[in-house]
Formats: C-alpha cells, structure tokens, sequence
C-alpha cells in the first residue's frame, strides 16, 4: 500500500537497475538479535504444475514452464498496480489511471459508489498510486496529490471528517466520503494509504500524516496519550496534513500502525503491536494491545518494508527479507503457522508459539515484497515470483486453496507484484497486468460474464 519513489512511470527501468543500487555505509546492525529460523532451510525452488494441487513436488526440472492458466491476464501496457481491499488502481504507461472492484466508499473515484467488475478510466498524468482499505491516493506528473474515497476519519486530508465519530468507524458515510479525486497538497514524492490514514513524503524529504490517529500511527500527540484505554487523550483524528519530521525517505501505512524509513538507513515504527507486527520484542497479548506510543528504531540498513494488516516485512539493502508479527497463516513464511487454509479475519488471537515479536531472516535475494490480510509475496532479483501464507482465496497463485507455511516459486518474468486483502496482482516484464485470488466485488477486473467467484 506504499509507493516509495514518485518516478513510478519508469517502473521497468528503475527495476532492472535494483541490483545497482548504492548501498548505506553502515554495518549490518539491528536492534534485535540476528535470528534466522532453521525452518527456512528447507525452502525449495518449486514450480506448481495444474494438475498436482494437493502436493508439492520436492524437486522439478527447471526448464518447466510456470502454468498462468488459473491467473488472469487483464490489461496490457502497465507500469504500476496497487491493490485495496477490495478493489485495484493501475497505472498504464501512458499515464492514464484505471480502477476496478470494490467501491462503497468511492474509492474508485470514477463519481459513484457502485462496484465496477473490469476497469475504468478515473484520470491523466498520474505517476503513483496507493491503494487503501476504502480510500485512494495518486501522484500526478506535476507533483500534485490527489485523494479519494473513505473520509469519515479524515483520511483524505481535505479538512473534513466526522466529528462524532469517537468509535473509529470506518463504514461509508455519504456525507464525508468523497467520490472523485481532489487535490490536496503540492510537491509530493511518495504515497502511502493505510486503513483509515494516510503518509506522505514531500519532495524536501519532509513527513507529512494524516487521518486516524487512535493507536498514535501518524507519529504525533505521543505525550497525551491514556495507557490504560490505549488511546490519545485529546486529538482522534487529523483532517489535514500535519507534518511530523524530516529527512524520511520511505513510508507505509498498515493496520493503526506505521513505518518509516529514515536517510540513514534506519527504520522507525509506531502504532498499534497486538501481533507483534512492530518488531520491538513485545506484544500486546489481549486486550486493547501493546501501542508503540514513541518512534522507535528497529533496524538499519532497509530500503523496503510492507505491511497490512498483523504481520510486516522488511528488505534490507543486502536484499534479505525479514519479517515480524502474526503468523497464524503461516505469511511469515518460515514453516511455522497453521497449513489449514482458513477465512482470513482481520481479528484473531495472538498465538505466541508461532508469532514472531522480532524480525527473523526468512529469504535472500528479494528486491520487492507485498503483503495480504495472512499472506505475502515477494519479488527476487531474477524477476521470479514467491507467494507463501493463507490461501482461502487462491490469493497465492498457485494454482490450489492450500496453505503454504513456505515459500513457493509461482512466476517469472515480474517486475511488481501488489497484495490486496484476499486477491493479487502482478505485472510481468511485457508490461501485461495478471491478477488472482477472491473476486466477489470485482476486485480482479473480470467482465461481469467470466466471474466464476
């Protein structure tokens, strides 16, 4: 749900270039102790083939070609994807913004509420997107920062939310959602949507926040904050932008809970901890939950990091991928979790003997990463993609409904890969945009004739 350079529309060159990219001169220290789970070692570079979707193969002659017959090539000549909760924004190469699924809050921004089940065309000249729980942000070629959708918290940033919403209510409100994009601020660089708030970095490197503020994830009014209801003393929510510090360099907005990414290298987080998804050795347990009431560095040396709802994952400039938090669906990816796929709800308990509360070595080589509500998918330096977690959905790709505790090779030739809540989508080196998983709301951009789900 991030979007961390504004030049996106130069998505393929930017990525075949990851492999040069200069590298912070600190040592590779983190606050945590190194922990590299011996599960990982049991981690094979496997194909699914169509006709074996209850078993994995061991080993497979490479030469194999990878079966996309139960993923969806929808659209052609695409640079970016970002995929909501129940909806997706795509970028085509000629700057043009299309949305589909989902859109009770208006998140599509094409004028409506209604669902769209294939795409359509929203605006011009647009370099970046982010996609939400139920609002939308873009980035225009003039550095201009539009913002659409669900607004009842004040996450769009216009000067609007409602004020008696003291129960962070998240649902439409037709009186606050807004249903096509408005400007909100100029001379912005990177996006990112979360669940009910939003983060921005300027082109000076500056941090802006905005939104919900209920588990103190826009990294402000930490000194009045109650300990006991876990929630701030005065201030709820922030309906325009308010900036909160400088040189930051990467941002992404999860569920109540944060992360940023500081010139050094250094990767900040503050929010909401119940699964443990902030990495700092603790856990909320029951309850209200842990919440991280000050900033707090967790690692160095990262250059990239997602999160979603419980769990987040890390890339750190060696191209290792790390990863803390909830693990009930195995989405850590190191063997533990659950192999019974499972409705992924939002809400579920703790489970501290497969919950990670310190990020943990799980892959090398990764130069993108993307994560689900129970799921993850991470994109190698070989444009090879990798899925692993719940699976309810098909939201992995592989061709089955089983749950991976591991993860599994399910295409090549990618160069972004986006996770929404329970459906997928990638774009391949060709430009082609495939996409997989749940389509209740149209989320994949099926017309309305090929909806099988």
């Amino acid at each position: 749900m991030k979007r961390p350079v504004k030049a996106l529309l130069f998505v393929v060159e930017l990525l075949c270039l990851f492999s040069c990219v200069v590298k912070l001169t600190d040592e590779d220290i983190i606050t945590p102790p190194e922990v590299v789970d011996p599960a990982i070692s049991d981690i094979r570079d496997t194909l699914i083939p169509k006709d074996k979707k209850t078993s994995i193969p061991e080993t497979q002659d490479p030469k194999v070609v990878i079966d996309d017959s139960y993923r969806v090539n929808i659209m052609n000549d695409v640079v970016d994807v970002s995929a909501g909760r129940n909806f997706t924004l795509a970028i085509k190469k000629d700057g043009s913004l299309w949305a589909w699924g989902g859109n009770e809050y208006g998140q599509l921004g094409d004028g409506t509420n209604k669902s769209r089940t294939s795409p359509v065309k929203i605006m011009d000249d647009v370099i970046a997107i982010s996609a939400g729980y139920g609002h939308s942000l873009a980035i225009k070629k003039d550095g201009t920062l539009w913002a659409w959708g669900a607004n009842a918290l004040g996450q769009l940033g216009n000067g609007q939310h409602n004020e008696n919403n003291k129960d962070y209510d998240n649902k439409p409100n037709h009186t606050y959602d807004v249903y096509i994009p408005i400007k909100i601020m100029d001379d912005v660089y990177a996006i990112s949507a979360g669940y009910s708030h939003s983060m921005v970095i300027k082109e000076d490197y500056s941090l802006w926040t905005w939104g919900s503020n209920n588990k103190l994830q826009l990294f402000i009014e930490y000194e009045n904050f109650n300990q006991w209801t876990k929630r701030p003393i005065d201030t709820f929510f922030y309906d325009r932008p308010i900036k909160v510090m400088d040189d930051i360099v990467m941002i992404n907005a999860g569920y109540d809970y944060s992360m940023i990414g500081k010139a050094d290298g250094s990767l900040l987080v503050c929010g909401d901890n119940h699964y443990g998804q902030l990495g700092t050795n603790d856990h909320g347990g029951g309850g209200y939950g842990l919440v991280e009431i000050f900033p707090k560095c967790i690692m160095k040396n990262v250059f990239d990091v997602s999160s979603y709802s419980h769990h987040t994952m890390i890339i750190k400039n060696d191209n290792s991928l790390w990863a803390c938090g909830a693990n009930n669906f195995g989405q850590l990816g190191n063997g533990k979790g659950s192999t019974e796929s499972k409705f992924p709800y939002f809400s579920y308990d703790p489970d501290p003997s497969v919950d990670s509360y310190i990020p943990i070595k799980i892959m090398n080589d990764v130069m993108s990463v993307s994560t689900g509500v129970g799921c993850t998918l991470a994109l190698k330096t070989d444009n090879s993609l990798w899925s692993w977690g719940n699976n309810y959905f098909g939201q992995l790709g592989n061709g089955t409904n089983t749950t991976s505790c591991l993860p599994l090779k399910i295409m090549e030739d990618v160069i972004a890969v986006s996770a929404g809540e329970n459906h997928t989508a990638a774009i391949k080196i060709d430009g082609s945009l495939w996409v997989w998983g749940s389509n209740k709301y149209g989320q994949l951009g099926l017309v309305e004739e090929k909806i099988n789900s």
